[in-house]
């Protein structure tokens, strides 16, 4: 039973996530769309609403009814979902993935977003490539290059150890196009302050891990936006 459930569910999750990145010559822009009675699993309070049907139109709910409320244009696409569940797609805000053939495998277990939290140029390649509908993907959030001291914890990290290095290194990850900046265990104090001021002054968020020299409490006084 709970194993049917969890198909249902994730096969809704996935089957309408293809519709948001169908390009155009698939699902024309202003195709209204009708999942009916489908079981809906909101994010408002715990109680599932019964057989009713999700209309759609460019793209957005515009509502949560029954089928025969509908008032529904002639080329409405409707899809029979009847005990089936839909529910908004889960997002995943701590990833590492490096291959484009995995994108598609999160849209599959009804992953619909994911921020990635170790960024390479690739992954600013992919989310624009997601978001022009280019390749199949969730969306697609993530951070610069893991930056750590002098002695990193993984060799192939972007080493900061000199303050004097800090602006020049986090205004180009902005430029190159990363969402988040991500510190790491090993960072110098002075280094950490430095990162977190630049960051404000371009206004990209800090993310990661609390550096052993800098300590929580100084961490949570300088804004990282997530730990």
């Amino acid at each position: 039973m709970k194993t049917s459930l969890l198909r249902s569910l994730l096969f809704l999750s996935f089957f309408t996530y293809i519709f948001s990145c169908s390009s155009n010559r698939d699902i024309p822009k202003a195709q209204n769309i009708v999942f009916k009675n489908v079981n809906v699993i909101s994010m408002v309070d715990e109680h599932i609403l019964e057989n009713k049907s999700v209309y759609i139109v460019d793209r957005k709910i515009v509502s949560i009814d029954v089928f025969e409320n509908l008032i529904l244009p002639k080329k409405t696409l409707i899809i029979h979902a009847e005990d089936k569940f839909l529910l908004p797609g889960f997002s995943d805000m701590h990833v590492h993935t490096d291959r484009e053939e995995v994108l598609a495998l999160f849209l599959a277990n009804g992953v619909t977003t994911i921020r990635n939290m170790w960024g390479l140029p690739e992954h600013v390649e992919y989310r624009e490539a997601i978001s022009n509908k280019e390749i199949l993907g969730p969306n697609l959030y993530t951070t610069g290059p893991l930056i750590d001291g002098a002695i990193p914890a993984w060799y192939n990290s972007f080493i900061l150890d000199n303050p004097a290095d800090v602006e020049q290194a986090i205004k180009q990850m902005k430029t190159d196009g990363y969402d988040f900046i991500k510190v790491y265990d090993r960072l110098k104090s002075d280094v950490y302050q430095e990162i977190i001021r630049v960051a404000k002054e371009i206004n990209i968020p800090v993310v990661g891990h609390v550096p052993s020299l800098v300590g929580i409490d100084a961490v949570l006084e300088s804004g990282q936006q997530s730990i």
